[in-house]
């Protein structure tokens, strides 16, 4: 009974296709470390990922071709993504990553090292470049309140930006100046 219940566990948490966890299991988890996050002061990213041009891949060569591109990208990203942090399929050829403990800085870099990795596919019997474009926010901790659909939809509009500005890149929110610093700073996002 205890393997029927993980089994089942297992199969609502993650994305059969990918082998990552799944939009409700990402939701969750970046959840309760947002709320960690504003009882610690430790500041939190949220990155959504899109690889570019997708739908040409499977035009071109058929939708087998674009599985193999989407299981070769989330490796390429669970394998660069550190274990305290979150990575998932969001949907279609999107991902989601939550980024523990992670300032702009910090996300910045790990961002650059998901795209490099992502760059660097070779999923067999697809004869092209891969390329992914990502948008970034970041929750600052203690003196920000932030719900995780606001974090996803700020990170949604820098992911927006980053493909108006020419695709294959990284863009971060611009909705906030500095991150809030004391109370009165408090910040409802």
């Amino acid at each position: 009974m205890a393997d029927d219940d993980k089994r089942l566990r297992v199969q609502a948490t993650t994305d059969p296709l990918t082998g990552l966890a799944n939009r409700a299991a990402f939701l969750e988890r970046a959840r309760l470390e947002i709320q960690r996050a504003e009882r610690s002061g430790r500041p939190l990213a949220v990155v959504l990922l899109d690889l570019d041009r997708f739908k040409s891949v499977n035009d071109r060569f058929g939708h087998p071709a674009g599985d193999r591109v989407l299981v070769g990208a989330a490796t390429a990203i669970s394998r660069t993504v550190r274990g305290i942090d979150l990575a998932a399929r969001w949907g279609g050829e999107e991902f989601a990553v939550l980024l523990v403990e992670a300032d702009e800085s910090t996300a910045g870099v790990v961002v650059e090292r998901i795209r490099e990795a992502v760059a660097a596919l070779a999923p067999p019997r697809v004869p092209v470049s891969v390329t992914a474009s990502a948008g970034i926010a970041v929750h600052h901790g203690l003196f920000e309140r932030s719900q995780v659909e606001g974090l996803l939809r700020r990170a949604d509009a820098a992911l927006y930006a980053a493909k108006r500005k020419g695709r294959n890149r990284a863009e971060f929110e611009t909705s906030l100046v500095a991150p809030p610093s004391t109370p009165a700073d408090v910040r409802l996002r």
